[in-house]
């Protein structure tokens, strides 16, 4: 099972697009971080991008994204790979109760890519958070 380690990775996934992992985010509100049950812990959450071959974004997984009604405490987008999958995590607290952690798979069976790329990541990326 791969670790995260925090540094950039790619993936390619099933549909054989490529997952690029994109700016790394301290997750905030929560203390003793996220994961999967019985499993490591993380503080820090990833944008992840996935893009086809021809350089085409056709998904952003994003940053999190903390807000707060009333007495609940809410953190959505909190977006981790673990192994071959990618994670989507939702942490809320209603003050003076436990945390409860919704979890969902995004993307099964990835595969760790160390080749190049068919394109400009960097070039890609921007171009899509222009529009």
């Amino acid at each position: 099972m791969l670790k995260f380690t925090g540094e950039t990775l790619n993936w390619k996934t099933s549909e054989g697009h490529f997952l690029i992992q994109g700016k790394m985010t301290r997750i905030p509100f929560i203390h003793g971080g996220v994961g999967l049950k019985g499993g490591e812990r993380f503080h820090e959450s990833a944008e992840y991008f996935e893009i086809t071959n021809s350089g085409r974004v056709v998904n952003r997984y994003s940053e999190p994204l903390p807000f707060s009604l009333e007495d609940e405490m809410t953190v959505s987008n909190i977006h981790l790979v673990i192994g071959d999958v990618l994670y989507s995590f939702y942490w809320s607290q209603l003050y003076g109760h436990e945390a409860r952690v919704k979890v969902e798979m995004r993307l099964r069976n990835l595969q760790v890519y160390n080749g190049q790329l068919p394109f400009d990541p960097d070039e890609v990326i921007r171009g899509y958070e222009s529009k």
